[in-house]
């Protein structure tokens, strides 16, 4: 079962490399998953950046 407490530490908007270091993946898998809109999250100039809650709400999906 999905832990939700597991990314506290982290800020509610995140960078790639941020997503990358909390679900364990590459970054290319990363934006891949931004680009399929699995995760949700949105382009800021160059820049992909998410949700701490699409990240959760993605790994809690995907446990399921």
């Amino acid at each position: 079962m999905f832990q939700r407490d597991r990314f506290q530490d982290y800020d509610e908007v995140v960078d790639i490399n941020t997503m990358s270091e909390m679900i364990h993946m590459g970054k290319n898998a990363c934006y891949k998953l931004l680009r399929d809109k699995k995760i949700k999250g949105f382009r800021n100039g160059k820049k992909w950046l998410t949700t701490k809650s699409n990240i959760e709400e993605f790994l809690s999906n995907a446990s399921e």
